[in-house]
């Protein structure tokens, strides 16, 4: 529930059981064991990113939060042989920037 603008509030996602029906007692019952264990790492990389927030902003801890483990995509070239991940602005001078 929302408790105002001057809090930040942290999710975490979890499986869904398959059936509706069962979701209240998935969701109320005592995590497994591995599920423990992801869910106290998140928080530890939640606690980790907290100085980003306080020091730079909220875009930039979730930015840092979200992309952790997450390997960049290679570069490449699409058929043309130009850059398929060039910026909108590859064609103006840098003199006009």
């Amino acid at each position: 529930s929302h408790v105002g603008p001057d809090f930040y509030r942290l999710r975490f996602g979890i499986a869904h059981p398959g059936s509706r029906n069962d979701v209240t007692d998935y969701v109320l019952r005592r995590a497994s064991k591995e599920d423990e264990e992801k869910l106290l790492s998140c928080i530890v990389d939640a606690v980790e990113v907290m100085p980003i927030l306080l020091g730079h902003g909220e875009e930039k801890a979730k930015t840092k939060l979200h992309s952790r483990g997450v390997t960049p995509k290679p570069h490449r070239k699409d058929k043309a042989g130009s850059d398929s991940d060039s910026d909108d602005n590859a064609d103006v001078d840098d003199s006009e920037k």
